[in-house]
């Protein structure tokens, strides 16, 4: 019976009940504390490559990356956890706020791989278009399925170019960003399924924990990036 209830749990989507500390209430109190636990992670990463300096393209979009992870992650908290405290009117402006927020991101990790391997007339060019267009989607409609979306094509190029990095110079952080991007795929399937466990730990909970594990493993990767036995390609 408990693994029939599983399934059944994985597949159902469950509301997540608000908690009350004293007179404050907070909606969605482990979704909130999921994105701050990704932020966190990102900001340990950004505060470790912040010690190095800009000059190279593919530490400097990384770099970019982990300081605005922190961002939008502490952002996106603040709106699960106090819709509450909005009109519905307001919330929108507060969830489309959050919806860009979660793209820039993904630009910039996608940023960084264009830098090192696939930075040319073509590909260059029609990726910064699709962002442009999901972006001018996500405004005009308010969806977070356009970020998805975002991070979908982020997720593709930089497997891409990381694969093609590896098996042509054995690109030393490759290994550690393609686990860590696959691991992100996996929480777009599980947010993009509404795989929930339960009522305290749902889709969003799930995806936002495999999330932060992908951010250390690609933060772990790059590192090796910063190695002095690794000779900077670009």
């Amino acid at each position: 019976m408990f693994y029939v209830k599983l399934m059944m749990n994985l597949f159902t989507v469950l509301p997540q009940p608000n908690i009350t500390i004293g007179t404050l209430i907070i909606n969605e109190p482990m979704c909130m504390l999921t994105n701050v636990i990704i932020a966190m992670v990102a900001l340990v990463a950004y505060l470790q490559f912040n010690k190095l300096d800009n000059s190279n393209n593919y530490l400097h979009y990384w770099k970019l990356f982990f300081v605005t992870s922190p961002v939008a992650m502490l952002f996106a908290a603040f709106a699960h956890g106090f819709k509450w405290a909005f009109t519905p009117a307001e919330f929108k402006y507060v969830w489309l706020t959050m919806n860009v927020l979660g793209i820039v991101p993904t630009f910039f990790a996608t940023q960084a791989s264009l830098s090192f391997g696939l930075n040319n007339k073509i590909i260059t060019p029609l990726v910064y278009t699709v962002f442009v267009v999901v972006a001018m989607l996500t405004i005009i409609y308010n969806n977070f399925t356009f970020v998805k979306i975002a991070a979908t094509v982020g997720a593709l190029i930089i497997l891409y170019t990381h694969i093609v990095l590896y098996n042509t110079i054995k690109f030393a952080p490759a290994k550690l960003v393609i686990a860590g991007m696959l691991v992100a795929v996996g929480a777009i399937v599980v947010h993009s399924l509404k795989l929930s466990i339960h009522t305290w730990f749902n889709f969003k909970d799930l995806s936002h924990v495999l999330m932060a594990i992908s951010c250390w493993v690609m933060f772990k990767g790059v590192n090796i990036y910063t190695s002095p036995n690794i000779i900077p390609q670009k």
